[in-house]
Parts: structure tokens; sequence; C-alpha cells
């Protein structure tokens, strides 16, 4: 699906900002140097990636986490969710409607007798 665009949904214009964020991020670490932290030209991500590994060692929880999301993927998230879906009775089946009367009124199915018309006593 070919839009012009990078990424996102079709006419979602913030995939855009997100490509050009992404974008000058790497312009800047291809030529962030600071000598007196004795980084190099280019070498910025290579520093901040030795870091991120020094803290992880260290036992830095944010920093082990972030190497794990980054070489191993994050963890999808998971949902529990408990719905009870309702059908309309006109939707439903005669052996769900029998399903469902007799599961709330208590009773089971009728004797032959009841189902006759003839009363079986007072009740």
């Amino acid at each position: 699906m070919s839009n012009g665009k990078r990424g996102g949904q079709p006419g979602n214009q913030n995939s855009a900002h997100g490509y050009r964020w992404r974008r000058t991020l790497i312009e800047v670490l291809d030529s962030y140097s600071d000598p007196g932290n004795g980084v190099a030209k280019g070498q910025a991500l290579r520093a901040i990636a030795s870091t991120v590994i020094r803290l992880a060692i260290a036992g830095e929880k944010d920093a082990y986490q972030e190497i794990g999301n980054r070489l191993d993927g994050k963890a999808k998230e998971h949902i529990d969710i408990t719905a009870e879906i309702a059908k309309r009775a006109r939707d439903l089946s005669d052996d769900e409607l029998a399903t469902i009367v007799t599961a709330r009124s208590g009773a089971g199915a009728t004797s032959e007798a009841e189902s006759s018309g003839k009363p079986t006593g007072l009740h």
C-alpha cells in the first residue's frame, strides 16, 4: 500500500512527524562530537549504547529493560477481557431460547401431563 508517505495509516499526518524526528536524530548522532567526554564525530550512538550497557551491568532496571526490548522486542501486554455477549431474542434459535428460559426459571422440562393442558393439582 503506497500513498507516497512512510508508515502509518493513509491520511495520518502524525507518521510524517515521527519520520522527521527520526531523520533529525540520525543526522545529529552522525555529526555530534564532544571531545571533552571522549566522543568523536559519528560515535555518539556508540557512546550512548556503551553507557546503557554500563548502567545495565550495574543493575539499573531501565537500562537492562531497554537492552532486552531492543534485542528481543518489547513484551506484548496481555489484557484479560470478560464480557457477556447479548443477542436479541429474534436472533436466537429455539434451543437457545429454551435453554435461557429453563435456566432462569429454575424449572426443567414440563411433564406430559403438564403439557397436555390438564391441571396437576393446586399450587
